[in-house]
């Protein structure tokens, strides 16, 4: 609430209020907050203050996440985590072994002291928020170039790269190859893999490839798939997945590829997003109805986030961001998330995060004098 009193402001004087939290935006329309972040959509754009690629983010609770990426310019990799739900990061440069072009491309978080990350050199551990990181003891998992990884408790996980499968009990600290012989014969690999049980896990990556286990990775068998009835169209490569159950399950990819069963994946059914064009990177459902897409329009520097509200039957356009291509994305529930990718033009680096309600600043209730201009603000 604005209140004149006997005093006129000056006039030429701009009144600039940077105290946090304390902007009020009008329901619906954009606005930028105190660090110039542009909010739309229910998503705010938050500046990162790094330029290096981020492949991977997980939150373990609001306010506490790990961001995960490279840059040749940080030999390693780079590992990012937030104590404040992503309005600020501390950065930790070169955590793993490698040269400039080794990178981090996922990462899993048990709680906020304790984490797993894979990269183009093998897996690392913290246990320690972060402040320094390990490889696993020997073996499986040293050196290897590793895309995916999913935990399904604090001590059972899969990691994959482009020809291999993972396997660990004892989170992280040694792994064990698995599925070295697929039902296709040669090995095994992926981007994204996933698992719904101990037995029961999935693997998509190149060139529409989907692989099925139900043993826990001992064997796995090729899935057909529907495909885009373009003739001279190459199938197009799996990024992401996610399942609801044992049942429902969406797979996205390049060229706009949806894909979604409502049976365990005993069938799927086809879909196209964005006429074709998009390149589709991440896909979260929170539950059986809602879910999100990430992707980006190639040679357009344009990210879009999607939403679904009946099961993925129809989705709708929530959020464009520009000068990013978004490659991760994180929902914990309907009204918060993130989403993090690619820098692509010459703006700063930025991610999206989604808020279910506005933040308050910590110093609460107070009036600020100007000039005989009172400002209350909550």
């Amino acid at each position: 609430m604005v209140r004149n009193s006997a005093a006129p402001v000056a006039a030429g004087v701009a009144l600039v209020l940077m105290t946090a939290g304390c902007r009020r935006e009008e329901p619906g329309k954009p606005g930028t907050t105190e660090s110039g972040r542009q909010e739309s959509g229910g998503w705010e754009e938050i500046r990162l203050g790094t330029d290096a690629v981020f492949s991977g983010l997980h939150f373990v609770d609001p306010d506490v996440g790990w961001i995960v990426g490279g840059s040749p310019f940080v030999p390693g990799g780079i590992v990012g985590r937030t104590e404040d739900g992503g309005r600020t990061w501390r950065y930790r440069t070169g955590p793993g072994p490698g040269g400039r072009t080794a990178s981090l491309n996922a990462v899993h978080a048990f709680d906020r002291e304790r984490a797993c990350a894979v990269g183009d050199r093998g897996a690392l551990l913290t246990f320690d928020g972060g402040e320094t990181w390990q490889m696993p003891h020997r073996g499986a998992g040293v050196g290897s170039r590793l895309f995916g990884l999913c935990f399904l408790d604090e001590r059972e996980g899969w990691a994959t790269g482009p020809a291999e499968v993972l396997h660990t009990v004892d989170g992280g600290l040694t792994w064990a190859r698995l599925g070295e012989k697929s039902s296709a014969g040669g090995g095994v690999g992926g981007r994204v893999i996933r698992f719904v049980d101990p037995l029961n896990g999935w693997l998509a990556g190149q060139h529409a490839s989907l692989w099925r286990t139900r043993d826990g990775g001992e064997t796995w068998a090729r899935v057909p798939i529907p495909l885009s009835a373009k003739p001279t169209a190459p199938p197009p490569d799996l990024f992401g997945m996610t399942w609801m159950g044992i049942s429902q399950g969406w797979i996205v990819g390049e060229s706009g590829t949806i894909l979604r069963t409502t049976d365990g994946g005993d069938s799927w059914s086809l879909q196209i997003l964005g006429a074709g064009k998009a390149f589709l990177t991440a896909v979260q459902f929170v539950d059986s109805e809602n879910g999100w897409i990430t992707g980006f329009l190639p040679n357009k520097g344009e990210s879009i986030v999607w939403r679904t509200a009946d099961a993925g039957a129809t989705w709708s356009e929530e959020r464009r961001l520009e000068g990013e291509e978004l490659r991760a994305l994180q929902m914990i529930d309907a009204g918060t998330g993130w989403a993090v990718g690619d820098r692509v033009r010459t703006q700063p680096q930025k991610m999206l995060r989604r808020l279910r309600r506005p933040e308050r600043s910590s110093v609460g209730l107070f009036p600020l004098r100007i000039a005989g201009l009172v400002l209350e603000t909550d």
